[in-house]
């Protein structure tokens, strides 16, 4: 896991190396071990290495034996010792054992259409010299970010925001896009917070040639599909179903082992990281390192008993993290972790848990994606029961909608039936449309062109995989990124194999949600590796005590609201923000708090900004 950067002239002029190195100097968190650069005309690459794989030879920016291909390339390939195979067998040779080697071999034999056989995750740059092109891709489900901007003559990217900041580029709002944030909670790719500075969409790659005109986001092209289907897999047993999942889900496992440096796991106590320390042990040399973090006095956050109970199990030598319920007063010293605005309470936890992970580890294995793929979250019984009302008898789907939507509270229950992903979307939202009009300065048109990023489908698979596009890798993963990545650690999701994922998104919904149980045929299975209880315990969800801490009308927001930067740009209605605290610390409860939390983390963000630029 690391850190890239750089910049492409479309003119072919020499960029200025010095620019790539203030862009590599601001993400050394994310690879404190090495840095590196390469320049030619046409391109500067920068990069920064948290060594995980051939400790000593993998340096980066990987270059071509004769120096016209440059890589420079974060995250992992787990299949890339078999995609090497040909090349040796056909006489190349490799210096190193690093997957970075593999991966440059493939480009410059293949380029994109390399980028379908990739097992991994990774946002990576590859420069040829010779045919004066550049490719930027992101992997499969979008583990690792890749953001971009032009600017005159240069395209910059980097894996992080900050990076293209450290290169000049302005910090400057965007108003559609804090729209988008405040009523989603996260930004759909290719779209960021700020203005015409973009990001690669999950599963997408973009090809740069000197001289090509390039608009907008650029000419964006999808490298993976997800298959959508709720019937293909309908006339296969069970129990074959189950074996194929069981050696799937050990198979990515152990291949996310691959690592020269010691692996740990998170785990919460729920039966994805379960699951996932549970086959670490299996697979893994050595004792299974845990890590895990509670909330004393939140009983209804703290999952520490569960997590204990998962690693006495397996033997486990187990880290908890035990955290106060007023966490959420270090938010505002800790946002420079923040690179993006995501309104997730998680994200203060994520990153102390990393922090308490990285004094022992450099890997850690995740359970995310798991309730994404199988249906864990409670907003699929919802939709389980829109599919079920659309594969009624047409007489009878009036009348089994009318009882559906009495059967639980919530905008997904009001909605039902849903019938499409679009439907489901506006489902989701977070708050009401005049809300968040409340908060802007200014009125602003909407931008949701998006949704023709994402798969398009029908049936209740195609709403789990319109999840992975949107929430999973716009906010939970990219949470994981930027949290881990600040305490220099690498997170791994074993889920989030395409293997897994073609698998899991081609089962029956009868499969996910059974009984109104979610995760079913995944519990089912993990009676195998996992104690019982912890098989079908409720899920709890990883999140902080933020409403505690938004009702208190906090200090350090109403520091950035008067701060004046915010207002000065135009995009946030300041005194309109400033009332609603006051009004939810009065015991006010006609206030959306969840609307006033994402954009007070909105201010401390961009008073963050602010600041680090002007230092």
């Amino acid at each position: 896991m690391c850190g890239i950067c750089g910049i492409y002239s479309f003119t072919g002029a020499k960029p200025a190396l010095e620019k790539a190195r203030a862009m590599a100097g601001a993400i050394m968190h994310r690879g404190p071990d090495d840095e590196g650069f390469y320049s030619a005309s046409g391109a500067a690459l920068g990069f920064r290495r948290l060594s995980i794989l051939d400790l000593k030879l993998g340096h980066q920016p990987m270059l071509t034996p004769d120096e016209k291909c440059a890589l420079v390339f974060n995250g992992e390939i787990y299949n890339h010792q078999s995609l090497r195979e040909p090349f040796i067998k056909n006489g190349a040779a490799f210096k190193t054992h690093a997957d970075s080697e593999t991966l440059l071999h493939l480009l410059r034999a293949e380029g994109a259409c390399a980028l379908g056989k990739l097992s991994g995750m990774y946002g990576f740059a590859f420069f040829d010299s010779q045919a004066k092109t550049l490719l930027l891709a992101r992997d499969h489900a979008g583990m690792k970010p890749v953001y971009y901007a032009v600017r005159g003559d240069e395209l910059l990217f980097a894996s992080e925001l900050r990076a293209l900041l450290a290169a000049g580029v302005e910090a400057e709002l965007d108003p559609v896009s804090v729209a988008e944030y405040l009523q989603y909670g996260f930004l759909h790719a290719p779209r960021t917070i700020l203005k015409n500075v973009w990001k690669l969409p999950p599963a997408h790659h973009l090809e740069l040639k000197q001289g090509q005109p390039f608009t907008g986001a650029g000419p964006l092209k999808r490298h993976y599909d997800i298959p959508l289907s709720d019937d293909d897999m309908a006339g296969v047993p069970e129990a074959e179903l189950m074996e194929r999942l069981d050696a799937a889900l050990n198979a990515s496992v152990k291949a996310h082992l691959l690592s020269d440096v010691p692996v740990g796991v998170f785990l919460s106590g729920g039966v994805d990281s379960s699951l996932v320390a549970a086959l670490t042990a299996r697979h893994g040399s050595g004792t299974v390192q845990t890590f895990s973090i509670g909330f004393s006095g939140e009983r209804a956050l703290d999952e520490s008993a569960a997590a204990k109970q998962m690693a006495d199990y397996i033997g486990a030598q187990h880290h908890p993290l035990v955290l106060d319920g007023g966490v959420l007063a270090r938010l505002p010293a800790l946002l420079c972790a923040l690179d993006e605005p995501i309104g997730d309470s998680a994200i203060l936890p994520t990153l102390l848990l990393a922090k308490h992970t990285a004094s022992r580890v450099k890997v850690a294995l995740s359970g995310e994606g798991a309730d994404e793929l199988f249906a864990g979250y409670r907003r699929y019984k919802p939709a389980m029961l829109s599919w079920r009302v659309q594969n009624a008898p047409e007489f009878l789907r009036p009348l089994a909608a009318a009882l559906a939507r009495r059967m639980g509270s919530g905008s997904h229950y009001r909605n039902i039936p849903i019938t499409s992903q679009w439907d489901w979307a506006q489902a989701g939202l977070q708050s009401r449309q005049e809300a968040v009009d409340a908060l802007m300065a200014a009125p602003c048109g909407r931008d949701d062109s998006w949704f023709s990023f994402i798969e398009q489908g029908k049936g209740f698979n195609a709403l789990l995989a319109f999840d992975m596009r949107s929430v999973m890798a716009e906010a939970l993963l990219m949470k994981v990124d930027k949290a881990t990545m600040q305490a220099s650690i690498e997170a791994r999701v074993p889920f989030l194999a395409p293997e897994l994922i073609n698998l899991a998104l081609q089962m029956p919904p009868s499969c996910k949600q059974r009984h109104f149980k979610g995760k079913w045929i995944l519990r089912k299975l993990s009676e195998k590796y996992i104690p019982r209880n912890l098989s079908w315990r409720r899920k709890h969800g990883f999140v902080g005590p933020w409403e505690k801490w938004i009702e208190s009308d906090p200090e350090p927001v109403r520091a950035a609201l008067a701060g004046g930067e915010l207002a000065r740009q135009g995009v946030l209605n300041a005194q309109a923000l400033s009332a609603g605290l006051k009004n939810l610390a009065a015991g006010s409860r006609q206030e959306d708090k969840g609307l006033l939390y994402r954009a007070s983390l909105l201010a401390l963000w961009h008073q963050a900004v602010s600041q680090r630029r002007g230092n």
